[in-house]
């Protein structure tokens, strides 16, 4: 593994500073990069509901390689219920464009990864972006609970503009999304001829995933983890 080095940053984006955490290997790079987005409880760590988490993934992907920009999406000091769609898809398109302009980044192989809400709009950004190489969803939901000026579409009928391979992780007890909606879901993505692969865990519950929260499933997580590095090295790193 990468000795690595991180910090704290800030990009521009429709007139507002965007805060984000950046975590790189130690040298000159270039290297795969990873845009990662946070659950709806946040990125920053003085949040006592948000953690450490997310900037622990930034480090274990920087440990494997990997360029990662983790963005603030509340940096306008809104949350989770207050975000719109197409502001969201403005500020992680500035945070592609941030990535870019990086000389330790491989702007050809540049994915995107997202947790929870975060899942969600690493679909978005994927389907909005045809520089993307590929994307994780980790239990993001493909329907959203209602549509509204703030979420006109449901995520699943943005599948058929998605460019690149996806991966998407899912747990069989999520309260969230339902074994119908996963299923909804794959059919989907077959049915508009996508490159997809999709995991299910019996007894893992929604955000599984995130070791510093009560739903952690240390079992189901581990296998996610490998899984999810074996797509980002035949999609980032062949």
């Amino acid at each position: 593994m990468s000795e690595i080095v991180s910090k704290m940053t800030q990009f521009p984006s429709d007139g507002a500073q965007m805060n984000a955490y950046a975590a790189c290997p130690k040298g000159p790079g270039p290297y795969p990069t990873l845009i990662v987005i946070h659950e709806n409880i946040g990125l920053d760590e003085k949040n006592p509901q948000a953690g450490p988490h997310i900037k622990n993934v930034c480090d274990r992907f920087a440990r494997e390689g990997y360029a990662t920009l983790a963005v603030d999406l509340f940096s306008r000091g809104q949350g989770a219920a207050d975000l719109y769609d197409s502001q969201v898809e403005k500020d992680l398109a500035a945070a592609y464009n941030f990535l870019a302009a990086q000389q330790n980044v491989k702007k050809d192989r540049v994915g995107v990864i997202g947790y929870c809400m975060g899942g969600r709009y690493a679909l978005l950004t994927a389907c909005n972006n045809p520089k993307i190489a590929a994307c994780a969803v980790y239990y993001g939901q493909p329907f959203n609970k209602q549509c509204d000026e703030k979420k006109p579409q449901h995520a699943i009928h943005w599948v058929p503009n998605l460019p690149c391979p996806i991966l998407g992780i899912f747990g069989n007890e999520d309260h969230v999304i339902s074994l119908e909606q996963v299923v909804q879901f794959k059919a989907e993505l077959e049915k508009q001829g996508k490159k997809a692969e999709i995991h299910q865990y019996p007894g893992a519950k929604h955000a599984f995933f995130n070791d510093t929260k009560e739903n952690y499933h240390p079992e189901a997580a581990k296998d996610a983890w490998q899984k999810t590095l074996a797509f980002f090295a035949r999609t980032l790193k062949a």
